[in-house]
């Protein structure tokens, strides 16, 4: 056998491995989430947002892996924490403070680990994080990550990576049922309020992209969205009608995304506890295999 032999049957399972990784849909979401990153980067020569990422994304890392070891899991590695610290430094603005994504990750990963049901978080984490340090603080907010700040070609880039990952994450119906509500809302706005300048700009960068990057990766989180097509479809309106609804309503206030978000996923946690999916079925699956005591 020679050298080169044996060095390709040593390294082939890294990058197996790899490749695997990337394939399954946390990978997938990672890794289009560092594309759009490395686009707005580039295109902008924004070294600041890079920064903002990179901080983020470690801070998910470290703070996942300390809960890991507290609680004695198997897996002390956690993507998620991962693409949460990422996604938070792709909203926050470009000239915030690095210790502000620190703390928004940090709420983040706290409201993960503490707010949960049936071990689920019931909100999703990063908008926790940036609701809590925008009234905090008063962080700003310019969602470079959904290239808001490139010209609108790139538009096309961030909805072809949105569309693979909805498609992948199995949310498709979540994220077509939000985009719907959203744009026949600012289109009914516009209609009958026709002097209303604010509702011509829901089809605007940077409002647009807002949605979209919204839509496609932080509406579309599993833990904390349903999976049945059915109950996406209201979840997504739900979250479009709030949303847009509080920011025609009150253009100045910014939170609006996160508090159209945290809303459905308030609502999606009691629909589950007061209307259990399959109880039905399984309560009658068992009354069929149920041995009847003599």
């Amino acid at each position: 056998m020679t050298d080169t032999t044996a060095n390709r049957r040593v390294t082939r399972p890294n990058s197996n491995r790899l490749a695997r990784y990337i394939k399954t849909p946390k990978g997938s979401v990672l890794g289009l989430l560092i594309v759009l990153a490395l686009t707005s980067i580039i295109v902008k020569h924004d070294v600041k947002s890079m920064d903002l990422a990179i901080v983020g994304a470690a801070t998910g890392f470290v703070l996942d892996l300390v809960v890991g070891m507290f609680y004695k899991k198997k897996r002390f590695v956690s993507d998620g924490g991962i693409i949460t610290g990422l996604i938070i430094g792709m909203i926050v603005g470009s000239f915030s403070p690095l210790y502000m994504v620190v703390v928004a990750t940090a709420i983040a990963i706290a409201s993960k680990h503490i707010l949960k049901v049936k071990r689920k978080p019931i909100f999703n984490p990063a908008a926790v994080g940036l609701l809590v340090v925008y009234y905090v603080f008063g962080t700003e907010e310019s969602w470079w990550g959904g290239l808001t700040l490139l010209p609108y070609a790139y538009l096309v880039l961030l909805v072809a990576v949105g569309l693979y990952i909805s498609y992948r994450v199995k949310k498709l119906s979540q994220v077509v049922s939000y985009m719907v509500s959203y744009l026949v809302i600012c289109a009914v706005f516009l209609l009958f309020h026709g002097t209303h300048m604010y509702a011509s700009f829901g089809f605007q960068n940077p409002l647009i992209n807002t949605a979209l990057f919204l839509a496609f990766f932080m509406l579309t989180d599993p833990p904390t969205s349903p999976g049945k097509p059915r109950h996406q479809i209201w979840f997504g309106a739900m979250a479009a009608l709030i949303s847009a609804g509080m920011y025609l309503i009150n253009p100045g206030e910014l939170a609006f995304p996160f508090i159209g978000l945290l809303s459905a996923n308030i609502v999606k946690v009691l629909q589950t506890q007061w209307f259990p999916s399959g109880a039905r079925h399984k309560q009658k699956r068992s009354e069929r295999v149920a041995i009847p005591v003599k």
